[in-house]
């Protein structure tokens, strides 16, 4: 009886672990656009450092097309940012010369260095 504890107890902490791991090295971006989005001009991408006010660079995204859920996804580069921390990225929209507030955070990333080509063993 006490192992079926166990297994169960194992079960039902896997979920929360491995939503709590953090992305490495992303390499993709998602949000819902702006609802004033056939009058943006393009959306920002702010990099923050964990627990930063201010982003630590900045990306222009364009615009897009929105999906079907009226998401636009984007390929973003993180190997600019520095290896060792964790990371949050905001967007914010811009019509003209006029910007909209940052968006909440997302989730955390790290940045952390890549790995090599496969190897190859050799006699």
């Amino acid at each position: 009886m006490r192992k079926g504890w166990i297994v169960l107890a194992l079960v039902l902490a896997l979920p929360a672990l491995a939503g709590a791991q953090s992305v490495v090295n992303p390499r993709t971006v998602e949000f819902v656009v702006s609802p004033d989005h056939a009058l943006v001009t393009t959306y920002i991408l702010g990099w923050y450092a964990e627990g930063a006010a201010e982003p630590v660079s900045e990306v222009d995204l364009g615009t897009g097309t929105p999906n079907e859920q009226n998401k636009l996804s984007f390929t973003i580069n993180c190997h600019p940012l520095t290896f060792g921390f964790n990371y949050t990225v905001k967007v914010r929209a811009v019509a003209g010369d006029i910007s909209g507030i940052w968006s909440e955070a997302s989730n955390l990333f790290d940045r952390r260095p890549g790995h090599g080509g496969k190897p190859e063993v050799k006699q």
